[in-house]
């Protein structure tokens, strides 16, 4: 980078255009995407803060990374982060910088059910289906 002193207003101005989280996961790392549109005449650092908590509030995990933000440009800024241990829903805390407007705050939700669930779950599927079927040839008889 070049940097050169140029005389006027600055500014450093960032809008964040997208947030791309799956809402239903198998992997307990869980890969994240948003992309941010600088529309500044500066180059600015975005902070990115994201918080992983169960339904309870609990925190589970806590993820910060910096990037670079040059002027007129959009970014994708990617990461993976950890959920919980156990199967359920979790929801993502996104705090994103922005240059000189307020941080930008988003909330997403997640399942994670690995695939040893979907087993489970067609297994009470089937024996639910069975036992309604049994009990309407029950009543017919």
């Amino acid at each position: 980078l070049l940097y050169i002193t140029v005389p006027g207003q600055i500014s450093k101005k960032g809008t964040v255009i997208d947030i791309k989280t799956p809402l239903l996961t198998s992997k307990r790392n869980l890969d994240w995407q948003l992309r941010i549109r600088s529309s500044g005449t500066a180059h600015f650092k975005n902070r990115t803060t994201l918080k992983v908590r169960t339904i309870f509030g609990k925190t589970v995990t806590e993820y910060t990374d910096e990037h670079l933000i040059m002027p007129n440009t959009v970014r994708l800024v990617a990461g993976d982060v950890a959920l919980g241990r156990l199967p359920g829903i979790y929801k993502l805390d996104f705090l994103v910088g922005q240059g000189d407007d307020p941080a930008h705050n988003s909330t997403r939700w997640i399942i994670l059910m690995p695939v040893y669930m979907y087993g489970l779950l067609i297994l009470c599927a089937v024996w639910l289906f069975s036992g309604l079927i049994r009990r309407n040839k029950a009543k017919h008889n």
